[in-house]
């Protein structure tokens, strides 16, 4: 253990094994039930979110020997509150460069529950993705090669893993690799 704590490239190949793995196993039991749609986007959230949370917390927690701040619910409402303002602040502020150029216009209006389904994968997703990233990969490149090389490489890595999605094109990835890898790990 005590090799575990002196090294941050140990932490990090082991700390994405665990809470990828915990994620996976869990994910593998959730779409085996036989649920309908709504009910298995539901619980397969729920589930993504709690193993990556709950193995990132058990496995720092063991190989760090140190207390979680990072998940502590003392902060949780105002971190998450002022994440969401940020994110709207800046969702807006692209909309509103998009409408100012002619490139956006609003087409019509959709019911409210065509949103329900992709905000609880939405969410599921940034939540593992925030602790894959930025928890363990961020936190300990930056322990181990510093800040700016820890924030190319993680941007390069986040924007890249988002090629393999469907409809995924080169430059959406680099937009992705900066507003999201670099800009939210800063």
């Amino acid at each position: 253990r005590d090799r575990i704590r002196s090294s941050p490239y140990l932490r990090l190949a082991l700390g994405l094994v665990v809470v990828l793995g915990a994620v996976i196993v869990a994910q593998v039991i959730v779409t085996s039930l036989p649920l309908s749609r709504l009910p298995s986007r539901i619980l397969l959230t729920v589930v993504t979110v709690a193993s990556a949370v709950g193995a990132y917390a058990w496995f720092f927690r063991w190989a760090e020997a140190r207390q979680i701040t990072e998940l502590s619910g003392d902060t949780l409402a105002r971190e998450t509150g002022v994440g969401m303002l940020i994110g709207a602040l800046m969702f807006g502020f692209c909309v509103a460069v998009l409408a100012a150029l002619g490139t956006f216009r609003i087409a019509g209006i959709n019911p409210w529950s065509v949103l329900l389904i992709p905000l609880i994968i939405n969410v599921g997703s940034a939540v593992f993705e925030e602790v894959l990233f930025r928890g363990v990969l961020f936190r300990l490149l930056e322990e181990g090669v510093g800040t700016w090389l820890a924030l190319l490489a993680s941007a390069l890595l986040f924007g890249g893993l988002h090629l393999i999605n469907e409809n995924a094109t080169l430059m959406g990835a680099v937009g992705v690799g900066l507003e999201a890898g670099f800009a939210l790990a800063a």
